[in-house]
């Protein structure tokens, strides 16, 4: 009769510690098994984890989606290592506009003064142009007419004159 010693392979768990002994009508007292180790799924606030499931099992991964107006604060993936935690936890991060600051105010810098200077000079040249392009094509109608009215009024004349 002998003892055994259950050991598992990497990314595995033997179910109960100790040995299982073989007893005397050649069976074991007790039976262990190896499972596999698991990470519970990570709690992202303003995101969304991928897959859904409460677990992944060892080399299983995560995959982090953040809402919009926020950024994740690592490239790649989130791996289930053998000790049953996450090699890195990601977050998502508000993702702020230049100049705006966490309580929602906005700091005016010489950055965001000048391109608010060049944004309100584009929009008064784009009103300007839109302006002088109706005044030339009314213009241009106009004198279309005009010209139209004279060679009508032109005819009538030589029309007479044939009489």
């Amino acid at each position: 009769l002998g003892t055994y010693t259950v050991v598992c392979d990497t990314g595995h768990t033997v179910s109960a510690p100790g040995v299982m002994t073989c007893q005397a009508d050649e069976t074991l007292d007790v039976t262990h098994t190896c499972d596999i180790n698991t990470c519970d799924k990570p709690t992202i606030n303003d995101g969304t984890v991928s897959p859904s499931t409460a677990t992944v099992d060892y080399l299983g991964t995560y995959t982090v989606v953040c809402d919009t107006g926020h950024t994740v604060s690592a490239a790649g993936v989130m791996t289930c290592q053998e000790d049953e935690t996450l090699d890195v936890t990601h977050t998502c991060d508000k993702t702020e506009a230049p100049g705006e600051e966490d309580d929602g105010t906005w700091v005016i810098t010489s950055t965001t003064l000048h391109i608010w200077i060049i944004a309100q000079a584009v929009i008064v040249i784009g009103f300007i142009l839109g302006v002088v392009t109706t005044i030339v094509v009314t213009n241009k109608i106009a004198r279309k007419a005009r010209a139209d009215n004279a060679q009508e009024d032109n005819e009538g004349i030589y029309a007479d004159m044939e009489l």
